[in-house]
């Protein structure tokens, strides 16, 4: 098997994000998955995964990438989805795309003013801003329609990718809002390609709209989050202590903070090479 590029799309999870060195300057991209794979492989790596991303940019991102580069030949796309109510907006006065991300806004009321000018560059829109996101969360958000729009993307996706013979993979990086097409386009389990036991006794936390659910504290879904949290939990006596998931050398086994540390990025990587290895026939 040979390929001369890995292109990945993601959020922080993929862009290898909060590992830092000793000096605390970030090194995620020496440490994160493309990076460990196209090393693996001898290809080129090309990550365009930015923190924070909602899925519509994601695979907004990613077809861009594709769309502008001249070669794919010998190309693999990884993709690693995120959660559900992050919704993408054009931002006229910045003339950027920037992410919402709904609930959690609404959440943490906290850090609403610095939310407020990230998004729209004026921090004296603070009120404006948290009343458009509470509006938009209550009248506008849907959570059977939003992963309805999802598999529609994924599906004109896998289109897209396989008319022109471009091999990929997709997993869920935080959140599985995946329906009806698992078995139809190229996706990773966690649950069915590791040897994991997904079953803890604690409550596994979900982000933005899930975390707001009050019913939900048991469920473990097919994430990449819940394949670390599930081992990070076995061997910590079912604790999430920050002292065992630093971010600084010595990192933590499975964590650095909240994100995977180049531990939990290995054990992927590992786990989509042996996917690669023995499904690849299957990927064209």
């Amino acid at each position: 098997m040979k390929f001369k590029r890995i292109i990945a799309a993601g959020c922080s999870f993929v862009a290898g994000s909060n590992i830092l060195n000793a000096e605390g300057i970030n090194v995620g991209h020496k440490y994160r998955v493309s990076k460990l794979l196209a090393d693996r492989f001898n290809a080129e790596e090309i990550n365009v995964a930015i923190p924070g991303s909602g899925n519509s940019y994601i695979l907004n991102t990613l077809i861009d990438t594709l769309y502008n580069h001249s070669d794919l030949s010998n190309t693999l796309v990884i993709i690693g989805l995120s959660g559900i109510s992050r919704q993408e907006v054009y931002v006229n006065n910045l003339e950027q795309v920037r992410n919402l991300h709904l609930f959690d806004i609404l959440k943490n009321k906290s850090s609403l003013s610095r939310r407020a000018d990230m998004v729209t560059g004026n921090v004296e829109e603070e009120e404006n801003f948290y009343n458009y996101v509470n509006f938009h969360s209550k009248y506008f958000f849907n959570l059977d329609y939003e992963q309805f729009k999802l598999r529609n993307k994924l599906l004109m996706l896998d289109s897209f990718l396989k008319e022109r013979n471009i091999s990929y993979l997709i997993f869920n990086s935080i959140e599985d809002n995946i329906i009806d097409i698992k078995d139809k386009i190229n996706y990773f389990s966690f649950i069915k390609n590791s040897d994991e036991e997904f079953e803890v006794s604690e409550r596994i936390p979900r982000s933005d709209y899930y975390g707001r659910l009050k019913d939900n504290g048991l469920e473990v879904e097919d994430t990449w989050q819940h394949f670390l949290m599930v081992k990070h939990f076995k061997d910590h006596d079912n604790s999430f202590l920050g002292e065992n998931r630093n971010s600084k050398p010595p990192y933590g086994p499975y964590f650095c903070g909240g994100h995977p540390s180049p531990n939990g990025n290995k054990l992927l990587a590992d786990l989509l090479e042996n996917y690669l290895n023995s499904k690849y026939s299957k990927l064209i």
